[in-house]
């Protein structure tokens, strides 16, 4: 599994990666939207506020203002002579355009009711502005101040007015010196036009008229706020309170094939183009449905024309239906909106790039690290198969392997038979990949203490050893019969006479154990085999000394090293001070253990249960237990019941202090030494134990799938 998780880490580690980077790159976009929205509303205030000086400074000539009066006086008087008004404009026109021509401006002159009184021919003389146009006009009269009107389409053909003559003289007769363009104020039909208008006043500051400088905003608008703009996408555009587009659009292009602008090249978006959402992506070939007027504004425009301010890097939809990032702000000063913006895709281009990357990456760790576990189960597969028939081949020094007949918590346990003697053997093997130091440790330690013990009811080891390709085995003898937890499981629990009968014998194995300082820390009914040997019936062995410690050794060892809590050994079984100082236990600690053994046998029942080891484990620490006949509500010798509940105090100093006291207190019950040996051959042929034989491997394979040996950190319990 390590290699799927480190491919876990990894994804996790690029997930993060990824975020953090987006959050960065949506925080750098923020600032540069920001900044560009900003440089070109300065821009645009500056270029408009230097036609406003222009206009103003052109309208306070003496000579301009003088004319203008003189003019206008002559027409509001009541016998005005029309061809003298004509002369005195004329006389205004030359003089305009030699102010006028070198500055590539048209002109206008407007009086009051918004009719033009002067202009580049005698034709635009009492043309009147555009009803929109006339506010403009009264609050240039009133203030006194100038005034933008912003960009406009003059009318089509078949109703041009004088003003749309004006406007195609213009373009015939004005070139700018610059790039031989058309001049400021000039224009075709479908083009729009803006004007800077400032006022004409006398000495005592009355406004008599407007000079109007006609500007094309192609020209100049629209160059403007394409000064600063991000990368292949990115623009910034005015818009209306209409959502109308003022300014022209990068994608006049796009916008004619798309069907939303005409497909005449000389058509521009400008006052053509409304900028609505269509809902998807129209450059995907996405079908046009609905007309574009019912389509809802923009984001950015339904904001803005709500006089907002605002940002989003998230992204939505621009008018071509493309996912853009872009910042807005209403100009209430000028009446229209100004946004800037720029493709997702291009402002997230380094993260696609990043995520695209790294996903290949990832996909290709992930594939491996598949891969490697598969490999690596497979290998463990065929290992094990391997193993497995090199063993069942195999010679360990004298013992020749004949088949595996079990599987216990520290290795793998075969019957095996001796070269010369010719016995069946029980052989415990410690494979190579479970051989690390402190599984050989205590492998070896197992071998080394059990087989100091000799006692008929202690399980007997015959030999030990390893092999060059290192594997470690210990032999043993062979038992057949049955563990006293299957006995129970089986036919339930044992009469008070049979029990005693066995508890006698694993005292005796116990005191053996004992009397050379060795604990066996993990005394349960699956570790107590019931067999016949040599025809004795009912022959109990004690088994499975792998958790066995020296308690006097291990004692000296605390007090010279601090070691860490933990206890190893069966949960139903353990005894208080195994939890709480697991390296301080002695003796008593197999004696708690064995009452909890007897209370099983006797009841059929375990002292404490629990969901889990911690729960079980707190109880054998703060709970007392329930006596057998309050459990089961059967009747029990009291002597026998007694000395089972004296096993189980929770302080040692309070419970038999030798196996031998047990023993003891066990020898005054009515049904002590009472279990014969033809009650027991009775039993056995009752049941047909004899033809049904249960291997000692089997047992080992049974305690590790239905009680397990576990280990817990005691330290880290604690702190829980």
């Amino acid at each position: 599994m390590a290699p799927l998780l480190v491919a876990l880490l990894v994804g996790i580690s690029g997930w993060w990666a990824s975020t953090t980077v987006r959050s960065a790159m949506q925080q750098q976009l923020t600032s540069e939207l920001q900044t560009i929205l900003t440089a070109d509303v300065t821009a645009l205030d500056i270029w408009i506020n230097t036609q406003r000086r222009t206009a103003m400074a052109l309208a306070g000539d003496p000579e301009i203002g003088q004319y203008v009066i003189d003019l206008v006086e002559h027409l509001e008087a009541e016998d005005a002579d029309i061809n003298v008004a004509l002369e005195k404009s004329q006389v205004l026109r030359r003089y305009l355009e030699t102010r006028l021509t070198p500055l590539g401006y048209s002109f206008v002159i407007i009086n009051r009711e918004g009719h033009v009184i002067c202009g580049p021919t005698d034709e635009i003389i009492g043309a009147t502005l555009q009803p929109e146009q006339l506010s403009l006009v009264d609050r240039l009269f009133s203030t006194g101040q100038p005034v933008l009107i912003t960009p406009y389409k003059p009318p089509a053909s078949g109703g041009r007015t004088p003003l749309d003559r004006v406007f195609r003289k213009i373009r015939a007769s004005r070139r700018t010196a610059e790039d031989d363009s058309v001049v400021a104020g000039s224009a075709t039909e479908g083009e729009s036009m803006m004007q800077v208008s400032a006022p004409i006043s006398d000495v005592e500051g009355t406004v008599f008229a407007g000079l109007g400088l006609l500007i094309r905003p192609e020209s100049e608008f629209t160059r403007i706020l394409s000064v600063a703009r991000s990368g292949q996408t990115g623009e910034t555009f005015a818009f209306d309170r209409a959502g109308l587009l003022i300014s022209q659009s990068r994608f006049d292009d796009q916008l004619r094939k798309l069907g939303l602008l005409g497909k005449k090249g000389d058509q521009s978006s400008a006052l053509n183009v409304e900028l609505r959402d269509p809902g998807e992506n129209l450059m995907n070939s996405f079908e046009i449905e609905a007309p574009p007027s019912t389509w809802p504004l923009t984001r950015m425009v339904a904001e803005a024309v709500q006089g907002g301010v605002g940002v989003d890097v998230e992204g939505f939809r621009d008018y071509r239906g493309v996912d853009v990032v872009g910042a807005w702000q209403w100009l209430p000063r000028y009446g229209f909106g100004v946004a800037t913006k720029v493709d997702a895709a291009e402002a997230y281009q380094p993260l696609a790039v990043l995520q695209w990357t790294f996903a290949t990456l990832f996909l290709m760790l992930l594939l491996c690290a598949v891969a490697m576990s598969l490999f690596s189960y497979l290998n463990l597969n065929l290992r094990q198969r391997v193993e497995e028939a090199t063993l069942e081949a195999k010679e360990l020094g004298q013992y020749t392997l004949v088949n595996r007949i079990g599987q216990g918590g520290m290795g793998t346990v075969f019957k095996a038979r001796h070269a010369l003697m010719r016995r069946a053997t029980a052989v415990k093997l410690l494979m190579p990949e479970n051989a690390d130091r402190v599984a050989i440790s205590r492998f070896e330690r197992e071998v080394q203490m059990t087989s100091r013990l000799s006692h008929p009811n202690t399980i007997q080891i015959y030999d030990y050893g390893h092999t060059p390709e290192g594997i470690f085995y210990y032999a043993m003898e062979y038992l057949e019969g049955i563990s006293l937890k299957e006995l129970v499981q089986e036919y339930g629990p044992l009469p008070e006479n049979r029990l005693i009968h066995f508890l006698r014998q694993i005292c005796a194995s116990l005191r053996e154990a004992h009397a050379a300082h060795l604990v066996h820390r993990d005394i349960k009914p699956a570790n107590v085999f019931l067999c016949d040997r040599g025809g004795i019936l009912d022959t109990v062995k004690v088994l499975d000394f792998g958790l066995v410690m020296n308690f006097r050794e291990e004692a000296k060892a605390s007090k010279s090293a601090k070691k860490p809590l933990s206890v190893t050994g069966t949960p139903q079984f353990f005894s208080p001070e195994a939890i709480e100082s697991p390296h301080s236990v002695d003796h008593r600690t197999d004696l708690y253990s064995l009452g909890a053994l007897s209370y099983y046998l006797l009841t059929g029942e375990h002292v404490f249960e629990g969901e889990t080891a911690h729960e079980i484990c707190e109880k054998q620490i703060s709970e007392l237990p329930i006596a057998p006949r309050d459990r089961t509500g059967l009747g029990y010798c009291s002597v026998l019941e007694g000395a089972i509940m004296k096993c189980l105090e929770k302080n040692p100093a309070d419970r038999p202090q030798t196996v031998g006291d047990f023993l003891d207190l066990l020898e005054l019950s009515p049904h002590a030494r009472t279990w014969t040996d033809e009650m027991a051959a009775e039993w056995w042929s009752r049941h047909h134990l004899r033809s049904r034989i249960v291997s000692h491997a089997k047992q080992l394979d049974e305690t590790v799938k239905m009680q397990p040996t576990i280990s817990v950190d005691i330290d880290r319990w604690n702190d829980e």
